[in-house]
Formats: structure tokens, C-alpha cells, sequence
């Protein structure tokens, strides 16, 4: 399996990558609370069907 990944941000919080990339895009202050959301989401059902915390996974030196 391929993953594109960033090592620096994490999923959700305060650097979560909607709000550092999103505006980066293009995105509106809207659209960015609109990925943060789906992105908290996804988190959730990835810890209900794998038990993995994907919302804070953050490697500083990959």
C-alpha cells in the first residue's frame, strides 16, 4: 500500500493539516472547518475498526 504522508502535522489539533494546508489550496476559512470536521471523522472511524489513534500520530525526525 502507498500512503502519502506528512511527517510534521498532525491530523487534528491546533497544526492539524486542513488548517495548514487547506489555506495553503485555496480553501476558505469555511472549507477548512469543513475538512478539519471530515478529517476528525475519519479519525474516529479508524479508531473504531483498528483501535489506532491516527488523530495524534506525529513523527518529528522520520
Amino acid at each position: 500500500m502507498d500512503v502519502a504522508c506528512n511527517w510534521h502535522n498532525v491530523l487534528c489539533g491546533k497544526n492539524r493539516v486542513a488548517r495548514i494546508f487547506g489555506a495553503q489550496k485555496g480553501a476558505s476559512q469555511m472549507q477548512i472547518d469543513l475538512l478539519d470536521r471530515g478529517l476528525q471523522n475519519l479519525a474516529e472511524r479508524i479508531v473504531e475498526t483498528t483501535s489506532v489513534r491516527v488523530r495524534d500520530i506525529s513523527v518529528q525526525n522520520p
